[in-house]
């Protein structure tokens, strides 16, 4: 195939009850001129078997299997092998609307942008429940520096997940996943929004998103200590502002990133060594970077104080803020 207009990446671990509808979705797309990169990692159970059986059927999908690395290492293993001008990653256990990439690549295409993002559903198994993720007007056109401080709105979270766009190829020329980390997204969010100069939004549902509460679900393991993988992210953030002198910009997220710290600390002070080693590294970290906290004008006097706290005697800090 030559031309090929998009690109879509799904790594897959160990997901054989959902895999069929994930690409069957994919598949039964109105939109024909694509590619489908199933990138098998390292799977145990039925999924590479159903990768290889879908891939002698249709021309379109290429079948990768490698050893397991983590979700952000499959997608750079799907990124390496690209022939599509855009990029549009689905998560295996996911499944979008037929007429998505038909939809998305209209709206990418209508004006040159970098960048299209579509509305979603979420699928909660434990409550047995489906909600809606709202965006403001459909039709949006987001410039650069919009889409930063949509990181901060309500709805946030739904500018930082990477499934509900459509992403133009150059946007990943020089930037990967951060391999063997969670919360990729996070990391690598505000690297590609740099590389967007418009984005458009649509408020319609192309994406069905599914939240999964499983025993071998790192997201929804409530205490796994990957989870403090997001402070690093989100910290890389408050660096990647500072130097662009996007002070209040740097400002909401290390609010965050202090909100996250300290929830996080709470819950793995008391816990094991590993653990606890973890914990003085993100202490560590912050310490690095305090003269950045110190010298952003946004941050009140007290404010200031307390980090200097968390960073120097954490015991003062927990008394300060009650955490037992």
């Amino acid at each position: 195939m030559n031309d090929i207009d998009i690109s879509v990446i799904v790594p897959i671990y160990n997901v054989e009850k959902y895999l069929g509808k994930c690409i069957d979705s994919v598949l039964k797309q109105t939109f024909y001129n694509y590619e489908l990169i199933l990138v098998d990692d390292g799977s145990y159970d039925n999924s590479p078997q159903i990768c290889d059986e879908y891939a002698a059927k249709d021309k379109r999908i290429k079948v990768i299997h490698i050893p397991n690395c983590g979700v952000a290492a499959a997608r750079n293993v799907g990124l390496d092998n690209v022939k599509g001008k855009y990029i549009s990653f689905v998560d295996s256990d996911d499944f979008i609307e037929e007429t998505m990439l038909e939809d998305m690549f209209s709206l990418i295409k209508s004006n040159d942008y970098e960048l299209a993002m579509c509305n979603f559903r979420i699928y909660r198994e434990d409550i047995d429940t489906i909600r809606t993720e709202e965006f403001s007007i459909e039709g949006t056109v987001l410039d650069q520096k919009e889409l930063y401080e949509k990181l901060y709105a309500k709805n946030g979270w739904s500018y930082v997940v990477l499934w509900n766009k459509l992403y133009k190829k150059e946007i990943f020329d020089n930037i990967r996943f951060p391999v063997g980390k969670i919360h990729e997204d996070e990391y690598m969010i505000h690297h590609i929004f740099e590389m967007v100069n418009k984005a458009v939004i649509t408020k319609r549902v192309y994406y069905n998103y599914r939240y999964r509460c499983t025993f071998d679900s790192i997201m929804t393991k409530k205490y796994n200590i990957q989870r403090l993988d997001i402070t690093d992210a989100l910290l890389d953030r408050v660096v990647f502002f500072n130097r662009k002198g996007w002070y209040e910009l740097e400002y909401n997220t290390t609010s965050l990133y202090l909100v996250i710290v300290r929830s996080k600390l709470k819950i793995f002070f008391d816990g094991d060594k590993e653990e606890i080693k973890r914990i003085a590294m993100v202490r560590r970290k912050l310490f690095k970077n305090i003269f950045l906290f110190l010298h952003n004008p946004h941050f009140t006097l007290k404010q200031k104080i307390l980090i200097l706290c968390l960073c120097i005697n954490f015991n003062l800090y927990k008394k300060i803020f009650e955490l037992k």
